[in-house]
């Protein structure tokens, strides 16, 4: 027995899958017969790949071979698109915004000789002095340098008292009087005990408080005198009172007034910006117009308004305009939003929003001159933002329209057809597709419209929501189809067009939803016309994939550990067949019937121009079809086909190399010959071939 050949045998097939049968026939010592089976071909061709270069042939939503149609619209970026309207607001800066530095204000002296008289009987002698008290004691001496008059809004009083007497006093009290209703206007908190040659402080709230001209302060108290003690007596000595008005703002004066600063929180309503709620916004371009009217004897060289929500995106920094203000004049200035972002608190919805401000500066000193300044004293400011457009958006946007860009398509409905006989367009399916990245309420209003060769149109309206974008690539928006039964999508159709024009717009925004959206994103469409028919073609033929089957030379060392996806036979076996037939089967899914060939080549080259063996045709039937024109069952054809004896040859390997056999089927299908008939992409033909060898095993010493 040859042991070389037995090894062959065991991995003559290094993969093996029978898809058909395979058999070993037990041996009859001391030879015997064996069949082997090797795979060759198993091939489905499917109508979908078929027609897959056809440029206008493809299976619709139920899988009908159908003729198809489709248009992109270009991108529309937002660009200069999303804006927001001009808005104007304005607001006066009153007196309320001036805050007068702490000031002395008035200066009152009240005498020994005023309080005590026995002081006044004993000017210039060393004595005691008896117990004694005061009531409203009015000031010797008084003077008011800066100030003749006051309507104070807010701020203080404080009250300096200096006890130059040479005996305390006690539970003094202060009352502010108007020299000419007598009326008292105010009073200090009451001050327990001032000691002898001491001060004391007290301050007293102002809000509200009239400082009419020439007002005095009047002294009430008592002291215990000299508790008996003998002390020096000058009728001359005194209680000082100093009045210093600190963090006032006043709404009427006249007053010598210094340099005074001005600082001022505001928030303006953006209730010009119609539903518009802004969280974040990055400025494209737009201005903002500061015009001031300042209406007050102040010059204030550097006033700062600085608006808290906005900043220049490059140095983060708030956006500030500096202004410099001359008495009873007029100032403006614009601002470029380029390079400007603003970040606000986003409202509830109907509610309003607000720019805050923040006023700064100080105004020249006035203290030369008495100056009068009343309710009629303030600055206007108004406010404007004009041509605004955006170039990213966060919050809630009302409606803007975006205009898509249109396109007008030549198209030739009976030329694209083609070969197609007797075709009558009883349907048609149109499908919108629209992709964004615009993270808002949308809605595509848009048209297909037909154009034929006389000039004649039919239009098919489009209104649709869209899916707004995920922030994350383009978010795909298909629309309901369009049939007969839903819309006038024939009426385009049949009037035989010669163009086809597609466009629209998109509205963006509903001024209720929260999104996002930036220059940068766009919104595109494609809309994809199907036009299914009863068929007809021509005979075609199809050529297959080729395999390669490899034939080792006798006694060949095989590597166990080769490639087991390679099919490889020993010719220890090969050189010794004794049969050989093809074994096929054809399984047809289609209307229409045609045939197969399997060819065997040494060069790949000749493979469909002149093989080495040729097996066949097998014919292939027809599947059956339906009243409607569906097939019904797959048909299969098994058929096996005999090699002779001299085509066997191309199986065995006299040689030193490995021989390799180049394997492939060709597939022909007939035309309908103008019949109509109905196919489908899930239509078929699978055609399968399985090698049988019937080989002689023995020992051949």
């Amino acid at each position: 027995m040859n042991h070389t050949m037995n090894r062959h045998l065991r991995y003559s097939i290094l993969v093996t899958v029978l898809f058909f049968t395979c058999s070993l026939k037990e041996p009859a010592a001391p030879s015997w017969d064996t069949q082997l089976n090797i795979p060759l071909i198993d091939r489905i061709y499917t109508v979908e790949e078929l027609i897959e270069d056809e440029e206008n042939l493809s299976g619709d939503q139920n899988g009908l071979l159908s003729f198809h149609f489709e248009k992109e619209l270009d991108k529309t970026f937002v660009g200069d698109h999303i804006s927001l309207p001009d808005f104007s607001e304005s607001f006066k800066l009153g007196l309320d915004a001036f805050q007068i530095p702490d000031l002395p204000v008035q200066a009152d002296r009240y005498y020994f000789y005023q309080l005590s008289q026995e002081a006044g009987s004993k000017h210039g002698t060393t004595g005691t002095i008896a117990p004694f008290s005061f009531i409203n004691i009015p000031s010797e001496e008084h003077s008011t340098a800066d100030l003749h008059f006051a309507r104070l809004t807010s701020g203080q009083v404080r009250i300096y008292v200096l006890n130059g007497l040479p005996v305390e006093l006690q539970n003094v009290l202060l009352t502010l009087q108007d020299p000419i209703t007598h009326l008292l206007i105010l009073s200090t908190p009451l001050i327990k005990r001032i000691a002898p040659l001491d001060s004391v402080i007290s301050d007293v709230d102002v809000a509200g408080i009239d400082f009419p001209p020439n007002a005095h302060w009047l002294i009430s108290g008592n002291s215990p005198g000299s508790n008996g003690q003998s002390i020096p007596i000058d009728k001359n000595s005194r209680v000082g009172l100093v009045a210093e008005l600190r963090d006032a703002v006043v709404s009427a004066a006249e007053a010598r007034v210094p340099a005074t600063d001005i600082e001022r929180h505001e928030q303006v309503a953006l209730q010009g910006i119609g539903q518009n709620a802004i969280e974040e916004v990055t400025f494209s371009s737009g201005n903002i117009i500061v015009t001031i009217e300042n209406q007050t004897p102040f010059t204030v060289p550097d006033l700062s308004i600085q608006l808290m929500q906005l900043h220049h995106i490059s140095t983060s920094e708030p956006l500030q305009l500096d202004f410099s203000l001359l008495p009873f004049s007029r100032t403006d200035m614009s601002v470029d939003l380029t390079d400007v972002a603003a970040k606000m608190d986003l409202p509830q919805i109907g509610q309003a929003q607000y720019l805050q401000m923040h006023i700064r500066g100080k105004s020249n000193d006035l203290r030369d001159q008495f100056v009068t300044i009343d309710e009629n004293t303030y600055a206007k400011i108004d406010l404007e933002m004009q041509n605004v457009v955006l170039e990213h958006f966060s919050g809630r946007l009302e409606e803007q329209t975006i205009e898509l860009d249109s396109t007008v398509e030549d198209i030739e409905i009976s030329e694209r057809i083609g070969d197609l006989q007797g075709v009558e367009l009883a349907d048609a399916r149109l499908s919108v597709v629209v992709y964004n990245t615009i993270q808002l309420p949308l809605r595509f209003q848009g048209s297909l419209t037909g154009i034929n060769s006389t000039g004649a149109a039919a239009s098919l309206a489009i209104d649709q929501t869209i899916s707004p974008g995920s922030g994350s690539g383009e978010t795909r928006t298909l629309l309901p189809e369009f049939t007969p039964q839903n819309s006038a999508i024939l009426n385009v159709i049949n009037i035989q067009p010669t163009q086809l024009a597609a466009g629209g717009q998109v509205v963006v925004g509903d001024g209720l939803t929260y999104g996002r959206v930036s220059k940068n994103d766009y919104i595109r469409g494609l809309y994809i016309l199907d036009l299914p028919a009863f068929a007809s073609w021509q005979e075609r033929t199809i050529t297959g994939d080729t395999t390669r089957l490899f034939i080792e030379p006798e006694d060949y060392a095989t590597d166990e550990n080769g490639d087991e996806e390679e099919t490889t036979l020993p010719a220890d076996a090969t050189n010794h067949i004794k049969s050989a037939k093809l074994m096929a089967n054809v399984e047809n899914h289609l209307p229409v019937g045609g045939r197969v060939m399997f060819h065997f080549a040494l060069d790949s080259t000749k493979l469909f121009v002149k093989p080495d063996v040729q097996l066949g045709p097998v014919p292939i039937q027809a599947a059956p079809v339906g009243l409607d024109g569906k097939v019904t069952a797959a048909i299969a054809q098994p058929v096996e086909l005999e090699i002779s004896e001299e085509d066997i040859k191309i199986f065995q390997n006299d040689g030193d190399q490995v021989k390799t056999v180049y394997v492939a089927q060709e597939l022909v299908l007939q035309g309908t010959g103008g019949k109509q008939v109905k196919v489908y992409v899930t239509d078929y033909v699978r055609v399968q071939g399985l090698l049988n060898l019937l080989v002689y095993v023995g020992d051949f010493d």
